[in-house]
């Protein structure tokens, strides 16, 4: 937390200060400062790209659950038993409040039980990760300033 008071937020500021005094993107920002200093914009945009791929993966489990979530019963609120299907050499049922771990490896990853046991391809998490990825895209395809005119009056 004193790293993030005392480091993140004033490199942060920094950043957005020096992109709106050249009104350029980051690696340009850091060019016309000093040529040599070019690798620091790149790494931002390397950093930026990273964490987007982080964390569409994250929204896209997020809209595995929120579809699955539409039934009478809650599928994560309970144990469902099917022949076979082990977690960790214990069945599911034999653990306490373990339904919503084994209904994220068994259903939402599709996890197998090793390197040896190949699954098959989960392609409900494939769709979903479409859908966030068209998400973003719809999000920023036109630019900063077409979010600008939104909040206007």
């Amino acid at each position: 937390m004193i790293c993030l008071v005392f480091e993140g937020v004033p490199l942060m500021y920094l950043e957005m200060a020096v992109g709106q005094f050249f009104r350029s993107g980051s690696v340009n920002c850091w060019s016309k400062i000093h040529p040599m200093l070019r690798g620091i914009g790149v790494g931002c945009v390397c950093v930026s790209m990273l964490l987007c791929l982080y964390y569409v993966i994250i929204i896209a489990r997020c809209f595995l659950y929120f579809f699955n979530s539409f039934t009478a019963t809650l599928p994560f609120t309970e144990c469902a038993m099917e022949e076979g299907i082990e977690l960790l050499n214990q069945t599911c049922c034999e653990r306490s409040n373990d339904a919503a771990n084994f209904y994220y490896w068994n259903n939402v990853l599709e996890a197998s039980s090793g390197f040896n046991d190949v699954a098959n391809f989960n392609w409900h998490l494939l769709g979903c990760l479409a859908f966030a990825w068209i998400i973003v895209y719809a999000c920023v395809f036109k630019g900063v300033e077409s979010s600008g005119k939104v909040c206007r009056r």
